[in-house]
Parts: C-alpha cells; structure tokens; sequence
C-alpha cells in the first residue's frame, strides 16, 4: 500500500501488524512501508519518519518530534517540498512541521 499522505505510512505496518502479529517486525514493516515509495522519495519519507518517529504516548521519545532543532525542520522542509509528487504528505504534516520550526527558534 502506498499513500502519499501521513497516514498511510503507519497504516501500512499496521495491515503488516493484523496480517501476521506472531512473526510482526515493526522495523521491518516500517522499511517495507518507506520502499514502496519510489526511490527518489525515500529520503525525504524517511527523514519525516525520523523526525517524528514512531513513538506513542508514555514511551519515552513522545511526543516525537519536539527534541528537535531548527535547522532539523528546515532540512525536512526543504527534502519534502523538493518532491512534487510528494505534495500531500508536505500538506498533512506542514502545520505541525511549521510550528515545530516555530517553536524551536527562540
């Protein structure tokens, strides 16, 4: 399943997850999901992924995302606006990508 949206990437290891929950890798459902991406979007799926991670509530890397500096959010900003296809993943995580940008410049 690939969607260019930010849903569908953790729904993706999710339907891994219902598929097969004994054998479930979530690493290896998270890198299935970034590979159905064609290969010049990786990157910039992948630093998305790894700016706001995959961290829920209690764990202790939540909420994701905030630990971050400016120029992180910059760079993410710059690798998913490079990529036109890539326009409805930029719009479901810009508002949350900008304020981020916002709060971490004093």
């Amino acid at each position: 399943m690939r969607s260019s949206s930010a849903r569908g990437i953790p729904l993706a290891t999710l339907s891994r997850y219902f598929t097969d929950p004994v054998s479930y890798d979530p690493a290896r459902a998270m890198e299935d999901s970034l590979n159905e991406f064609p290969e010049n979007e990786r990157d910039a799926v992948r630093a998305l992924v790894s700016v706001y991670g995959s961290s829920f509530l209690g764990e202790k890397d939540y909420p994701p995302g905030k630990s971050k500096n400016a120029q992180t959010y910059q760079e993410l900003e710059k690798k998913l606006t490079a990529q036109p296809r890539l326009k409805d993943l930029w719009e479901d995580v810009k508002p949350t990508l900008q304020d981020d940008l916002a709060k971490s410049n004093p």
